[in-house]
């Protein structure tokens, strides 16, 4: 197909696509799903076109089509399973003193990745929240700086919000 032709196409074809989305109690469920698949491909197509790249041919997109619907149909074979209780281990995290605000930072470093996650955790003497900060910085670091930024970023964080902390406990499970 030529390119002006498949653009021809797409303009008609996307103009029976608002027809068939809107009426699709015209179409039997295996058309309409067809339909669909067609319209995301021809779409892809469109893109192709514009960018340089030669269409494929309509019998090529039409087996394309058909194959990923039988592929997703051969996916939705129900599944089975057994519920799992998962214990959480107790805490350890424990209150601040009456009246206080306790300040308990984390972070998470991801090895394949460049940048470490950082959380931030204010409540009072009751365990109610009262601030939470989380945010992500480039670079690894090794398990002691990315604690000692936590806590920086952490009483940073104190200051701006004008929380007075009266303790600090770092997380030390994500080294």
């Amino acid at each position: 197909m030529t390119q002006p032709c498949m653009l021809s196409f797409l303009v008609l074809l996307n103009r029976f696509g608002t027809e068939a989305a809107f009426g699709n109690d015209h179409l039997s469920k295996t058309d309409l799903e067809t339909w669909c698949v067609l319209s995301w491909l021809l779409g892809g197509e469109r893109n192709n076109i514009i960018h340089g790249s030669q269409p494929c041919p309509p019998d090529i997109i039409l087996h394309t089509a058909e194959d990923w619907i039988v592929e997703y149909k051969n996916g939705q074979h129900d599944v089975r399973t057994t519920p799992t209780i998962h214990q959480t281990p107790a805490s350890t995290w424990t209150l601040s003193c009456h009246r206080q605000l306790k300040l308990n930072v984390g972070v998470h470093t991801i090895r394949p990745y460049s940048f470490i996650g950082i959380g931030a955790v204010i409540r009072d003497f009751n365990g109610a929240l009262s601030g939470a900060l989380a945010c992500c910085f480039p670079r690894n670091y090794n398990g002691l700086l990315g604690h000692c930024l936590a806590i920086r970023e952490g009483l940073n964080f104190c200051i701006a919000k004008g929380f007075r902390i009266n303790e600090v406990e770092v997380s030390s499970l994500a080294t």
